[in-house]
């Protein structure tokens, strides 16, 4: 009889999540009403910001450039985040929906019908995982507000600065990246190029009385004498790329709620390793800006751009890393557990792939700033595809799947790949016997004698069916020690341990570590002849 027609079709304690699993095209429906009321109160809330910071009509004017799209995709990415904040908080309380079609997915996968004692289990523990994944995903996104917030801030800023004045200042319409000073004799002792002037040669001479001349504008490379100043100066890349490598921490807190804590997930309690050290190295990568700043100084002097190129070499780094984080956490996502299709998660990569471009956000130039608001566009729509795919995944009860099955889908692989359990069948005298080694220490003594081989095999194939519960390993006094025993529900034994056990700890230990292996351990028959 098949396990699917054993199971009952409606658990009256399930009722509400035996419904099938929606597709992502109609969960992402039903999430437009929610999306659109909240999208429009955040923008109506931006909006009336930025009017008063920028002081009504003529501010906005001034904004109206190149640099305005900029802007405007920050604070589109700043409410999108926001709005994200908000959906997470809303659903974070429901850590169990899916828990039906999550057991009925784990005996189908595995053949087995769990016990309610074994469901509830597992529930908890999954429950318990997907809880503190939904909140490192939380983290993550109010890291990203306060990230986009910096870029709006700064944005704005730079807007509302007056041109510098004095003898230099910015040209708007200089094409190559390349300065003109004059002194006060009007002799030019740098070239450019514009697009109203050919190129200058050094040691030309301007006659600034003329109607016709116009002298190109451009900005001076300002310079810093103290690592205090240069600092100051670099304050807002410093803030993004603290930001954006912690943001980079709560992404790999959740691969590794899905890649390290879901393999046991009964140690509930124990950090792994990548969790424990994860903070420390963020703060070292984070402490790393300020550190290394006096390597770009000059005699003690700090200039402009080398104060740029130092940004953007960090933002590089950071994007690089996020890339990487950002491309274990979605191959997670690439699970049968998950379900999700794989045109999904194929388009959740160019989320990964984009994050290095980060560098061109601290990169002047008309090119650059070409590239960041492409980067800007593409970022905001694939940043939407991320978010909806995991609170996809999450409101179906997908990860909770993904959860409550991979320990086991990991045990077995363990069973497989690193198993140093084997059943040995020997030869003692007219009679065959055989016993469960652990590596060379013999573990169990198998109970009874064969006088074929074809019968000594049979009983091997019954012993690894009882092994394979753990219900069936309990404790026993004999000769005033305690050994451990296997034996099915009728009482019937099948090995005894070789050596008395010492505690319950003990025990509980042998039998976590022997239901999972002796099934699928490797049988020596070399002795059997």
């Amino acid at each position: 009889m098949s396990h699917g027609t054993s199971m009952p079709v409606t658990p009256p304690e399930h009722n509400g999540n035996n419904t099938n699993s929606e597709s992502f095209g109609e969960w992402a429906v039903g999430q437009v009403p929610f999306l659109v009321t909240q999208l429009i109160s955040l923008l109506l809330a931006l909006s009336t910001f930025i009017y008063y910071v920028t002081h009504g009509e003529e501010k906005l004017a001034e904004l109206a450039n190149f640099n305005i799209v900029e802007s405007i995709l920050f604070c589109f990415n700043l409410a999108f985040c926001i709005f994200c904040v908000i959906k997470l908080q809303a659903i974070y309380p429901d850590n169990s929906k899916g828990e039906f079609n999550a057991k009925r997915l784990f005996n189908h996968t595995f053949q087995a019908n769990l016990s309610e004692t074994e469901h509830n289990k597992r529930r908890k523990q999954s429950a318990y995982l997907l809880k503190r994944f939904k909140f490192y995903f939380l983290c993550f996104w109010i890291v990203m507000v306060a990230l986009y917030a910096v870029f709006a801030v700064e944005t704005f800023s730079a807007h509302r600065e007056e041109p510098p004045k004095g003898r230099m200042v910015k040209e708007e319409k200089t094409i190559e990246s390349t300065y003109l000073l004059s002194d006060e004799k009007k002799n030019i002792f740098e070239i450019t190029q514009t697009k109203k002037h050919s190129l200058l040669k050094f040691g030309d001479s301007v006659d600034l009385s003329h109607p016709d001349m116009e002298i190109p504008r451009v900005s001076e490379q300002s310079e810093y004498h103290t690592w205090l100043q240069a600092l100051q100066a670099k304050w807002d890349g410093m803030l993004t790329y603290w930001l954006n490598t912690i943001s980079i921490m709560f992404i790999l807190w959740c691969f590794s709620i899905m890649a390290v804590r879901a393999q046991h997930p009964s140690s509930l309690r124990k950090l792994p390793t990548i969790i424990r050290l994860s903070p420390f190295l963020t703060f070292l990568l984070v402490a790393l800006y300020p550190s290394c700043l006096g390597f770009v100084s000059h005699n003690g002097v700090f200039y402009e751009e080398s104060l740029n190129n130092y940004t953007v070499l960090f933002d590089a780094l950071s994007g690089v890393i996020n890339a990487v984080v950002f491309a274990l956490f979605i191959a997670r996502l690439d699970s049968k557990f998950v379900s999700l299709p794989s045109n999904l998660i194929g388009l959740l990569y160019l989320y990964s792939a984009i994050q290095p471009l980060f560098m061109v956000f601290d990169s002047p130039g008309f090119v650059n700033e070409t590239i960041k608001v492409c980067v800007l566009l593409l970022v905001f729509v694939l940043k939407i595809y991320f978010f909806f795919i995991i609170t996809y995944a999450i409101q179906e009860g997908k990860i909770f799947a993904y959860l409550y099955c991979f320990g086991t889908l990991n045990e077995r692989v363990e069973a497989f790949t690193q198993n140093h359990y084997s059943i040995r069948v020997m030869r003692h005298e007219f009679h065959l016997i055989c016993s469960v080694f652990l590596k060379k220490s013999e573990l169990f003594k198998v109970n009874g004698k064969w006088h074929e081989l074809p019968e000594c095999v049979e009983f091997i194939k019954i012993l690894r069916i009882a092994a394979s519960n753990p219900n069936n390993f309990h404790l026993q006094e004999i000769a005033d020690a305690t050994y451990i025993v296997i034996k099915n529900q009728d009482g019937i034994k099948y090995c005894t341990s070789s050596k008395p056990v010492s505690s319950k700890q003990n025990f509980a230990g042998v039998r976590d570590d022997a239901y999972i292996k002796i099934p699928y351990c490797n049988v020596d028959l070399s002795e059997a002849h």
